[in-house]
């Protein structure tokens, strides 16, 4: 973990590299405990080197992949998260912050005036771009994570699960084989003399089987959709910490 921490800031190993581990680490395991000359500290060392050549890779596929179809959720969720509770409709948080958070932009970025409800109705989606500007500001401006420490924290929340989510389906592929396989093993090798069965490879199936209710429960697209809105939040709340003159705020 400390190598990987040396190649990888905490957003990429965090949001990156744990997912890849998810969906490449079930197989690596097994390998491990299944044929036991490999189980030197030489073979060690040169299996830790393969997997993090094979995680850099994957760290790059998952993030793509994230990516692309985080575009499909936005278009489920009708927009993203962010510039959705800029919107007069959207009532997720409440109109005298969102009041407070918008005439703070407006002091803070030259030239933009957000639309008043009358003019969001009768223009609908032209407010877009004017959200999506002050959405990308906002962003570059809270990018120092010292001093911003709630957004980088719900800015990897998020990037997790929704990247867990988009790798899902190679994700619980490579487990469910993994499983199969360990279970024929089982009984090819134990028959059904079952209680002769180490222990590491009982443990082992119950880390399978409790990674695969992960992938079934925790990776959904209900729980990215709540990550998104809890970024969303996060973000817009910080208009109430960014460093500008706080009196044209008023």
């Amino acid at each position: 973990m400390e190598s990987l921490c040396m190649l990888f800031d905490r957003y990429e190993l965090c949001a990156r590299v744990i997912p890849s581990a998810f969906v490449i680490i079930p197989p690596v395991i097994s390998c491990y405990l299944w044929f036991p000359q490999i189980q030197t500290i030489y073979s060690v060392v040169i299996g830790v080197v393969i997997l993090i050549l094979i995680v850099m890779p994957m760290s790059q596929y998952v993030r793509d992949e994230g990516r692309r179809k985080q575009k499909v959720l936005y278009e489920r969720w009708g927009g993203v998260p962010t510039t959705a509770k800029f919107r007069c409709l959207d009532k997720s948080i409440d109109s005298i912050s969102k009041k407070r958070y918008k005439k703070c932009l407006e002091n803070s970025i030259d030239g933009l005036i957000f639309p008043s409800e009358e003019e969001e109705e009768a223009d609908h989606g032209k407010e877009d771009e004017i959200y999506n500007s002050a959405v990308r500001w906002l962003r570059e401006k809270t990018r120092n994570k010292e001093d911003y420490p709630l957004v980088f924290e719900e800015n990897i929340n998020y990037g997790f699960l929704r990247n867990l989510w988009a790798v899902k389906p190679l994700g619980l592929f490579i487990l469910v084989s993994t499983l199969f396989l360990n279970i024929c093993a089982i009984l090819t090798n134990y028959k059904a003399d079952l209680a002769s069965v180490p222990k590491p490879i009982i443990i082992l199936i119950l880390i399978l089987l409790g990674a695969l209710c992960l992938w079934i429960g925790v990776a959904t697209e209900k729980a990215v959709h709540k990550k998104a809105n809890i970024y969303a939040e996060t973000l817009l709340a910080s208009c109430d910490h960014i460093s500008f003159d706080q009196s044209q705020c008023c």
